[in-house]
């Protein structure tokens, strides 16, 4: 028998004429893999219970008697991350507290915690002079700044 990758082994299963080429060492991966399909959960945990005590060619029938052959390609479940709504600014909060970039990622749970309390958000717009963009997304009341006229010549 040649050497199969899983991808081979899953086409071979859904055709009984290609059967005899799955690789026996392969069955408990395919196992895990079809039962990420609701279809096929039923007979998965069926042959997962019995899946080290079974002869390897009883469970290849098993399997193909089993599977759900209306859909032959099983996705893999897509973890989507949440983008942090404050990423835009971890960079104020490390020069206002001189903090390194692992400091940070230690403590950035505290201050989402800070950011929830409006004075402390008002002081970082103090201290940084937050755009109206920034303003907005921080559910804070925008200043317009105000320039003095005059310059140097009030000095000299």
């Amino acid at each position: 028998m040649t050497e199969n990758n899983l991808f081979d082994d899953l086409k071979n299963l859904y055709n009984f004429n290609t059967l005899n080429l799955v690789n026996k060492n392969n069955l408990p991966f395919l196992v895990k893999y079809i039962s990420n399909e609701p279809l096929n959960l039923g007979i998965a945990t069926q042959l997962n219970k019995y899946l080290f005590w079974l002869d390897r060619n009883i469970l290849k029938y098993a399997l193909y008697f089993g599977l759900n052959k209306n859909k032959r390609y099983i996705k893999y479940l897509k973890i989507t991350e949440k983008e942090d709504e404050y990423e835009w600014l971890k960079s104020y909060i490390q020069e206002l507290y001189d903090w390194s970039d692992k400091e940070l990622k230690l403590n950035w749970n505290v201050v989402k915690i800070l950011l929830q309390d409006i004075n402390f958000k008002q002081e970082l717009d103090n201290k940084f002079g937050f755009t109206k963009e920034e303003c907005i997304k921080l559910n804070i009341e925008y200043k317009e700044p105000v320039f003095k006229k005059g310059g140097l010549s009030e000095w000299i």
